[in-house]
Order: C-alpha cells, then structure tokens, then sequence
C-alpha cells in the first residue's frame, strides 16, 4: 500500500482531502486557460474579419 501501518487514519484522510484540493485546484485551472483561449480565438476572428471588410471597401472605393 502506499502508506504505511503506522499512520493513523486521520492523516491518511487529509492526505487524500489534500490531493483531491490539488487536483480540484488543476482543473479549475485547467478550464480557465481553455475559457481564455477560446475568448482570445474569437477576438482574433473578429479581428480578422473587421481587416477584411475594411480592405473590401477600400478596394470598393477605390473601384469607384
């Protein structure tokens, strides 16, 4: 086993409260860089499209 029979069964127990806090305290990280992605992506996107459509009117002015 990974803990020995001396270790009372409280310290096995915040052992495991400990690591599942670690693991809790990852996800939510986990997930926020994806949230912070995704909101950078989109931006990019709009971004790009608004470039695009300031270069079609140009190009439309010009035409004219």
């Amino acid at each position: 086993m990974w803990f020995s029979e001396k270790e009372s069964e409280g310290f096995i127990m915040l052992r495991g409260v400990i690591a599942m806090c670690v693991v809790m305290v990852l996800f939510a990280a986990m997930i926020s860089c994806a949230s912070i992605a995704l909101h950078l992506n989109a931006s990019a996107k709009k971004d790009v499209r608004s470039v695009i459509e300031e270069r079609n009117k140009a190009e439309l002015n010009a035409v004219d």
